[in-house]
């Protein structure tokens, strides 16, 4: 058989070959990491945004619960407040009516003092009036 002959003076040296090799795998290599650290970021992020969500949603429903409590602690202060006004109410309308009835009093005593009554004796048997 006829031997070919190879002009190894354009072929590149076998170390040039491994360190061409070995770039592109480092390449390979660096591109997989970086869409590796790109996915986990991603899905971090996804989590992150997930969890915020979450709290937004438990942070509404205790935001509106408190809103509840407020509404119910002053309905509840509403109402003490009106039975407190109806009580001063009642209580100021007693006493006026005691201040009334007092007045009332020292106003026929004061009466009495000035058209003092006369007694007359009572009548005794046998006589006529």
């Amino acid at each position: 058989m006829a031997e070919l002959e190879i002009d190894q003076s354009n072929l590149p040296r076998v170390q040039e070959v491994c360190q061409t090799f070995a770039v592109l795998e480092d390449g390979v290599l660096a591109n997989s990491l970086q869409e590796q650290e790109i996915e986990q970021y991603y899905t971090t992020n996804i989590q992150k945004n997930q969890l915020v969500q979450n709290d937004i949603r438990i942070a509404r429903r205790l935001q509106h619960e408190e809103e509840q409590q407020r509404a119910q602690q002053s309905a509840v202060i509403r109402q003490v407040s009106r039975q407190i006004e109806e009580q001063d109410f009642e209580y100021a309308r007693m006493i006026q009516e005691e201040l009334q009835r007092r007045a009332e009093e020292a106003h026929r005593r004061e009466q009495d003092d000035e058209h003092p009554r006369v007694m007359l004796p009572p009548p005794q048997r046998g006589q006529r009036t």
